[in-house]
């Protein structure tokens, strides 16, 4: 069977929201499962212990103080999207005095107004990054929120004029993904990076939310409270390696079982990739 054009970008529309909501699905179950599996049986002289051991050895290894990382990434996207969102706009307005209906008008306004809104948003991002201030961090969050809110209105707006002016039709409907699709891409955009700057490490002590050793102590639930529990592990189970003299950093060879209660943790960051597959191997996680 031929399929047309407008057929066939209905279905590829089709297969990409299904694989959007496929993959929330998969992913929220993953996070659950580890949420389960990633709680660390200490009492509290061996938790503050190891937390010395964990801050003294994220000092020497990471430079919170820099502005690196996903950091840049996340410079290099806003640079993007100033781009974009101008160039859209500029075509929005050689579009707008084109058109002849007021429907018409009305619709182009809207998508100019909606990538106004966010250029202006991502300008407010680019000029609080330069800030490092305590405040800095909740305030992009809030701009984030504000870009969420305008543009699902607008969006919304702007697909309820098009069915009043034009009614439902294969072509239409095949439009109507297309904007879902641009609108699913814009909110999961918006959403990484608002998680990003609501649970990084490096975003907090970068922009004096926080110290290193507050997160330690009090981590925000997710991926903070995450992240201490598995290097807390970690160290346990260094910690437990050098106690009863099992391991051989030269040869990679340990000699013990890895006791039944550490089996659920994740693998050492301190053990370089021959040394994890050698564990793992040798089953001293079973």
């Amino acid at each position: 069977m031929i399929i047309s054009s407008n057929e066939e970008n209905t279905k590829n529309d089709t297969i990409f929201l299904w694989g959007i909501v496929i993959s929330t699905i998969l992913l929220t179950i993953i996070y659950v499962i580890k949420q389960r599996n990633n709680k660390p049986n200490l009492n509290d002289n061996e938790k503050g212990r190891l937390l010395q051991n964990v801050k003294e050895h994220l000092e020497n290894s990471i430079e919170f103080d820099k502005f690196k990382g996903i950091l840049i990434l996340f410079a290099i996207t806003i640079s993007l999207n100033v781009i974009g969102l101008t160039l859209g706009s500029i075509q929005g307005l050689v579009q707008y005095k084109i058109q002849y209906s007021i429907m018409d008008k009305t619709y182009t306004s809207l998508t100019i107004l909606q990538n106004v809104i966010q250029l202006l948003g991502i300008l407010c991002i680019a000029y609080l990054l330069t800030k490092k201030k305590e405040q800095t961090i909740k305030k992009i969050k809030q701009i984030f929120v504000g870009m969420f809110i305008g543009v699902m209105l607008l969006t919304v707006i702007r697909l309820i004029l098009l069915l009043v002016a034009n009614g439902i039709s294969q072509e239409i409907l095949s439009y109507l993904f297309f904007e879902i699709r641009i609108l699913v891409k814009s909110i999961i955009y918006i959403l990484i990076w608002y998680l990003y700057f609501k649970n990084s490490i490096r975003i907090s002590i970068y922009y004096n939310e926080k110290t290193l050793e507050q997160i330690l102590q009090n981590p925000k639930k997710g991926y903070q409270v995450n992240f201490v529990n598995k290097s807390l592990m970690e160290f346990k189970i260094i910690q437990y390696f050098k106690k009863q003299k099992a391991l051989d950093y030269a040869s990679g060879i340990y000699i013990n079982k890895l006791p039944r209660e550490y089996a659920n943790s994740i693998s050492l960051q301190d053990l370089n990739a021959k040394k994890i597959i050698r564990l793992k191997k040798a089953k001293y996680y079973l």
